[in-house]
């Protein structure tokens, strides 16, 4: 929803998404405010592919980025208490 009025702020977001989804992301969203970009697989090789994927485009363009993939625990949000 709020996607379009931010996508200016993301230089080459469309080919960045059709990178990620050519190489195993399910779908790519702009994260919070920006600038981060998060691509959603299905398996930790889709996620590395796409993470290579996403920085190669930049890198293409002569510009700086950092692309790492990671795992979304299944159990969600927990809160550890420390006291």
């Amino acid at each position: 929803m709020i996607e379009p009025a931010r996508a200016f702020l993301m230089p080459h977001l469309a080919e960045v998404r059709r990178a990620a989804k050519s190489a195993g992301a399910l779908g790519m969203v702009i994260s919070g405010a920006g600038p981060t970009l998060c691509a959603v697989c299905d398996s930790p090789s889709a996620a590395e592919q796409a993470a290579a994927a996403m920085h190669r485009v930049y890198s293409n363009h002569a510009m700086t980025s950092t692309a790492r993939h990671g795992r979304v625990l299944r159990q969600g949000a927990f809160v550890i208490n420390r006291s």
